[in-house]
């Protein structure tokens, strides 16, 4: 079947996009794509993350071709989902995003960078929450608001939560999104040995219904945390709630 919905995942660093990249890919009518714009984005900063040479060399580097195929392919199935992490959005032309379905996917500043420097130094711009309040107020002004989704509510409630999404979404919501095999999948990108261990070992999402502490932050990343926590909380306000 041609694809006739594309949806863009736009999303934080050590949120759990990955798990959220399963669920969408566990229906029978969505391929999904993990991290398209992270070769492109690798070439223009230099930035040496884990696995970096392996992702030169098995994607495409130009972020125009990337744009071209996500919007143009067709991928054999209904629905895309593609996965983003919002810091490889940086220098690539949004205009692109006007003509899927948009979903800002936060977390706390707090216990994003605290997961994400357990595998690399974090800074503003590779948190990403400042590019996510940008690409809102971009995607606002072109008429097309992104759905907000905060990985807390997500965690409260995942049928009642993913329901919401997918009506917001114009697709039936389809209960094979609540679990996935355990383990590495063909969708991963070659740099899931480097950052998926937790997703891998997941089958669900993991409830919560209580708010867990916000983790005490080294004192060196304090001031990171205060420049994103604005941003979050801005966002943070239009999110689809558990009730």
């Amino acid at each position: 079947m041609p694809t006739t919905t594309r949806i863009n995942l736009l999303s934080t660093p050590r949120n759990v996009s990955t798990a959220f990249m399963y669920s969408f890919a566990s229906r029978e009518d969505v391929c999904a794509v993990d991290e398209p714009f992270y070769a492109p984005w690798l070439i223009a900063t230099g930035v040496q993350h884990p696995g970096r040479e392996e992702t030169l060399d098995a994607y495409e580097q130009d972020a125009q071709k990337v744009i071209d195929a996500l919007l143009h392919q067709d991928f054999g199935k209904p629905v895309l989902f593609v996965k983003n992490m919002c810091p490889q959005l940086v220098g690539v032309p949004w205009d692109y995003m006007t003509q899927m379905k948009n979903v800002i996917f936060i977390r706390e500043p707090a216990k994003a960078i605290i997961s994400y420097a357990k595998v690399f130094e974090p800074d503003a711009q590779e948190m990403g929450t400042l590019t996510q309040l940008e690409i809102f107020h971009f995607l606002q002004q072109q008429g097309c608001p992104p759905i907000v989704l905060n990985s807390a509510e997500l965690l409260k409630n995942p049928r009642e939560v993913l329901t919401t999404l997918c009506d917001q979404l114009d697709i039936p919501f389809d209960p094979a999104m609540l679990r996935w095999e355990a383990g590495p999948k063909v969708i991963d990108g070659v740099w899931a040995k480097y950052w998926y261990g937790n997703a891998h070992a997941s089958t669900e999402f993991r409830t919560s219904r209580t708010k867990t502490p916000v983790p005490e932050i080294p004192e060196h990343l304090i001031p990171l945390y205060n420049q994103l926590q604005p941003a979050y909380e801005e966002l943070a306000q239009y999110t689809i709630r558990a009730e």
